[in-house]
């Protein structure tokens, strides 16, 4: 879907495969990243400016097009410079929305210019909406993908809010009845469901044929830790940045259910 443009990769959960459609929803993520690394990429220019001036004229190329001499500091380097300018450079224009990754061969990423893979129509979809119409739609899909879910979620919405902004929010959606309070036994923390879902937890059967299911370390029920913890005193954590000396399951530890 990537390849063929049927879909965008951008920051939800994490890195995830998008609808196409759903671009415009992004936008003020994206101006949250411009501003943040504005200086920063000015600190670059040059690579930045032979990345996006190759990119315009050669079209798609893979991140190894790009070389660079100069090590800095990426978002995975503590105190050591291991990360290549041009690769810095590439993941911050991917964040700011400025280019696209098109494709992926193995651990190999192909960028190209946003003006040249996204559609102009897509693009220009985001100045129909407001910021507020942006965030609440974008609120609708995290719900969808959770089902279950809390404002006290630092990722609530795949938005960057404060929390005084998730309640906020949270409240608003309880209140037009978009969103239906769920309230577990023992357990403190306030969740709740779209309410379209409210009759097929009502019908739901406490009587499950007996299955075992595996579940990979990335497997979306497992995106909320506190929430496994809330309804099965299951405490799970990925370890594969765990120093090997301090895991307890290793880190491709499945967990059942």
């Amino acid at each position: 879907m990537l390849k063929e443009g049927h879909a965008f990769e951008y920051i939800a959960q994490a890195a995830c495969l998008l609808p196409l459609t759903d671009y415009p929803l992004f936008a003020d993520i994206r101006h949250h990243f411009s501003l943040r690394y504005k200086e920063e990429l000015n600190r670059y220019k040059e690579s930045t400016s032979t990345i996006l001036s190759r990119l315009e004229n050669e079209g798609p190329l893979a991140s190894a097009a790009f070389t660079s001499l100069k090590k800095v500091k990426g978002g995975w380097d503590t105190d050591l410079l291991t990360t290549k300018e041009t690769s810095h450079v590439l993941q911050l224009l991917f964040y700011t929305g400025d280019i696209q990754i098109v494709n992926r061969i193995g651990a190999t990423r192909y960028f190209a210019r946003t003006a040249d893979v996204i559609p102009h129509s897509i693009r220009h979809q985001e100045n129909d909406m407001s910021m507020d119409e942006r965030a609440q739609q974008l609120l609708v899909k995290y719900a969808r993908a959770y089902r279950l879910f809390s404002s006290d979620d630092p990722r609530y919405g795949w938005q960057r809010l404060t929390a005084s902004q998730r309640k906020q929010f949270h409240q608003r959606n309880i209140d037009s009845n978009l969103f239906t309070s769920v309230t577990i036994e023992g357990v403190k923390r306030p969740y709740a469901i779209l309410t379209n879902d409210l009759d097929s937890l009502l019908s739901h059967s406490r009587e499950l044929e007996p299955s075992i299911q595996f579940l990979s370390p990335l497997d979306p029920f497992l995106w909320r830790r506190e929430r496994i913890e809330d309804l099965y005193s299951f405490v799970y954590r990925w370890e594969i940045y765990t120093p090997a000396s301090k895991r307890k399951i290793g880190p491709y530890g499945m967990p059942i259910l």
